[in-house]
């Protein structure tokens, strides 16, 4: 039996991410699209869709 507890998302050249800044709350922040240029994103989410309280990770 496969108990799923996650799922990730990647995206490319995504400008906007969502940082956790504690007690359930998140941060939208827009990105420069320079500094996404070639880059993809990794976003952690509970299968809820709810998002995880993991770092999200930007890189090549």
């Amino acid at each position: 039996m496969v108990v799923k507890h996650w799922r990730e998302d990647w995206t490319y050249e995504n400008p906007v991410q969502w940082n956790y800044k504690g007690d359930k709350v998140w941060e939208k922040v827009t990105l420069n699209k320079a500094d996404v240029k070639g880059k993809w994103s990794q976003s952690v989410w509970e299968v809820t869709d709810a998002p995880v309280t993991r770092a999200r990770r930007h890189g090549r």
